[in-house]
């Protein structure tokens, strides 16, 4: 069975979002995210997370309203029936721009003294 590629935007910890073509895999989005993934509703869009990524301490990377997406995530979009589609150039446009946004910049740890 062929998977169908889509065009999807990711966003990795710390870097500016970037265009992927993915396979529509489990196992791809699973990989992109390093692990069991969460969707949550965004634009009329989906974003892909680590489902435990607060758990597993993962980094912050962009802001969401009250709160905060760790780990590296990706926006697809949704067919409204329970599968991912590809993103439209101009959600891409409208996506890039509102992650670069709420992009969470990353300060150097500190020791403890």
């Amino acid at each position: 069975m062929d998977n169908k590629i889509l065009k999807i935007v990711y966003k990795e910890v710390g870097n500016k979002p970037k265009v992927l073509e993915v396979e529509d895999t489990l196992e791809k989005f699973q990989e992109l995210v390093g692990g069991y993934i969460e969707t949550i509703n965004y634009k009329n869009l989906v974003l892909v997370c680590n489902e435990e990524g607060k758990l597993l301490r993962m980094k912050p990377n962009i802001s969401l309203g009250n709160d905060y997406i760790v780990g590296n995530l990706v926006i697809a979009g949704d067919n409204k029936m329970g599968e991912f589609k590809s993103l439209t150039d101009e959600e891409i446009k409208i996506v890039i721009n509102d992650l670069e946004k709420r992009e969470i910049e990353l300060e150097e740890e500190i020791d403890e003294i």
